[in-house]
């Protein structure tokens, strides 16, 4: 009689352990709204070009093509005077030689065969016609020469403080 009623106990015992897990596997399944944390940067609604263009005016002079097409986005082109939303991207002023650097490749091939993150944006969000290229290309040379224009200038006037 005393092993029927440890055995009962036992099966009791084992039963609520199966039932438990089950609950807690059956929960386990159910979907949760869990937060999304970044590390870095909060989100931010950006605006359209069209909404930026309303906002700020028309964009006008050499920077104007890379507010037009939504580059500032995420990139600034200092030489030219365009800020960047975001600055999520480098400077493009630097363009002509980090292109080369990063990828091994020239403005004319990277945009001909653009790689990682630009290559995604210029075939989704930011489509241009061999033209554009061609015009992107071109400022993008512009704004380094500018560039360099300015950082010597800086030196020599630094030169003269001595």
């Amino acid at each position: 009689m005393e092993k029927k009623i440890k055995l009962k106990w036992l099966i009791g015992g084992l039963g609520l352990v199966i039932m438990v897990l089950g609950i807690s596997l059956f929960l386990s399944w159910r979907q949760r709204d869990l937060p999304v944390e970044h590390d870095s940067k909060k989100a931010v609604d950006l605006p359209a070009s069209k909404e930026a263009e309303e906002k700020h005016g028309k964009p006008v002079g050499e920077g104007a093509f890379f507010v037009e097409k939504g580059c500032f986005t995420c990139h600034e082109v200092s030489s030219l005077g365009v800020k960047s939303l975001t600055k999520a991207g480098p400077d493009l002023a630097n363009a002509y030689v980090d292109v080369q650097s990063r990828f091994g490749k020239t403005l004319e091939e990277f945009f001909a065969s653009p790689t990682g993150t630009m290559a995604i944006i210029l075939s989704e969000q930011i489509k241009l016609t061999e033209a554009e290229k061609q015009e992107v290309i071109e400022k993008l040379k512009l704004a380094y020469q500018k560039k360099l224009k300015e950082e010597n200038q800086v030196g020599a006037h630094d030169d003269g403080k001595d």
